[in-house]
């Protein structure tokens, strides 16, 4: 039924959460590398080594994921950014605000 407020031509859009979550700890998505079905990220050690630790990734979005283990906010990761091609770009896990997105993006 229309009530007159939709006309001929008139389009809409809308966003649908699947998934929320507040205060996370998250990290780009580009960090995160699977092996053998496994999720890991790579680690910057303070005598500035690199370690891989397993991780349980959970709600992503196109830019970010929630872990839920092994890393704290602060630790400091290295990856490849595959927009720039840099094999030696670094982040930090940091607690983002909002993160939503689709638990099936990192799933096995």
């Amino acid at each position: 039924m229309n009530d007159g407020n939709i006309k001929i031509g008139m389009s809409g859009s809308s966003t649908i959460t699947l998934q929320e979550a507040n205060n996370v700890p998250v990290i780009p998505v580009q960090a995160v590398q699977i092996k053998d079905d496994a999720k890991y990220v790579q680690v910057i050690k303070e005598d500035g080594s690199t370690e891989n630790v397993n991780i349980e990734a959970e709600i992503a979005d196109s830019d970010y994921v929630q872990i839920t283990s092994e890393l704290e906010v602060g630790t400091k990761i290295q990856y490849v950014d595959s927009s720039t091609g840099n094999k030696g770009t670094t982040s930090t896990v940091s607690s983002n605000i909002r993160q939503s997105g689709m638990l099936s993006m990192l799933s096995n």
